[in-house]
């Protein structure tokens, strides 16, 4: 698959463990996609619509989804180590024992995110809107 998919309508695929490593995909349509085990390093997903997808187990280390709106996504057990999810919507998400290490999520709208079991061995910027987090 291209590393170039910045405005692509990829609703409802199934990328399971695909390697879009280092994809840029700023503005994609990800709605309902299924990426599991998707490896996802250092993508670029700024404003992506990534709304009831699929990313469980999915290698996201050092994506870059600011702006991204995940609402409803399943992100159980997804690695996120120093991803930015500066000002990402993520209402309604599935974090559950996903790890957080050193992710950015200053301003993330985590209203009604599940955030059991979620671990972040290191400094995560968690000044979220409309969270408590203190259950991490």
């Amino acid at each position: 698959m291209s590393k170039k998919l910045s405005g692509q309508d990829l609703r409802w695929r199934d990328l399971s463990a695909h390697d879009l490593k280092g994809v840029r995909a700023v503005r994609a349509n990800f709605a309902g996609a299924i990426l599991f085990r998707t490896r996802l390093g250092k993508a670029r997903l700024v404003k992506a619509n990534l709304v009831g997808a699929y990313l469980v187990e999915a290698r996201a280390d050092g994506i870059n989804a600011c702006c991204a709106v995940l609402s409803g996504a399943n992100l159980a057990g997804a690695r996120l180590r120093k991803a930015c999810l500066a000002r990402a919507d993520l209402r309604g998400a599935n974090l559950t024992g996903a790890l957080l290490d050193g992710a950015d999520l200053r301003g993330a709208n985590l209203e009604g995110a599940t955030l059991d079991g979620a671990r972040d061995r290191k400094s995560t910027r968690l000044n979220s809107s409309h969270t408590d987090i203190s259950r991490m």
